[in-house]
């Protein structure tokens, strides 16, 4: 188990208390002689969840039983209850909680309405996206055809999934990055100096590849239970 310090500062946190010296001796404190890895986002405007980079690797960070920890909810977002309950869903997918050094108590009741109302949402597109891709599959039975996209490490030959050799080779290397601790960023620019593209020649960018590295721990974490 480890903490995953995430600070958020921009020249407002500088006013308001919340700077970067601060932030990260609450964070010494409240962590003490515990294992911690430390992300820093500059704040720049409001941008929605799925472009803070700084935030999304945090998270990919996550393992099972860690804990993300920042100092005051609105590090997380600022007055946005139905932000912060979808960054909370995002931090319970990895099997990891959020944790506050100045906020105990941090949920306000309309972060708890939210956290159960995006729980409620999140059931019903999975729910619908199962349907949706059951009755696919079952067409594609009745005609014969492969469904899908062609994940990368594979290629598809008469209708065939085989193992691309070329990308599996890729697969090692990026792995073999990523055992050693690199962000996603760093693995991208890594990956890149020595040729190891995406199927277009060009860098990976961090959606897909965190995607293929979250696909390989899947299928590891199956192959230990199993």
């Amino acid at each position: 188990m480890k903490y995953v310090c995430l600070t958020r500062v921009s020249s407002q946190g500088q006013m308001d208390g919340y700077s970067p010296e601060y932030q990260s001796n609450q964070f010494k404190k409240y962590v003490g002689e515990k294992p911690y890895v430390f992300f820093e986002e500059v704040e720049k405007g409001w941008r929605p969840v799925d472009k803070r980079n700084v935030l999304l690797d945090a998270i990919d960070c996550l393992e099972n039983g860690d804990v993300l920890l920042v100092t005051h909810p609105d590090r997380l977002s600022r007055g946005d209850a139905d932000e912060r309950a979808y960054i909370k869903y995002l931090v319970r997918k990895k099997g990891a909680r959020i944790e506050y050094t100045d906020a105990p108590n941090g949920e306000t009741m309309e972060e708890k309405v939210m956290e159960m109302v995006t729980g409620i949402v999140s059931y019903i597109e999975t729910h619908n996206i199962r349907r949706r891709v059951i009755s696919a599959h079952q067409t594609a039975k009745i005609q014969k055809k492969r469904l899908g996209f062609v994940k990368y490490g594979y290629r598809d030959e008469d209708g065939k999934l085989v193992m691309d050799d070329q990308e599996q080779e890729n697969i090692k290397y990026l792995k073999a990055l990523r055992r050693k601790g690199y962000s996603l960023r760093k693995i991208v620019a890594l990956a890149s100096n020595v040729g190891v593209v995406n199927r277009k020649g060009k860098a990976f960018d961090l959606g897909s590849l965190r995607r293929i590295l979250s696909r390989l721990d899947n299928a590891e974490q199956e192959s230990v239970n199993h």
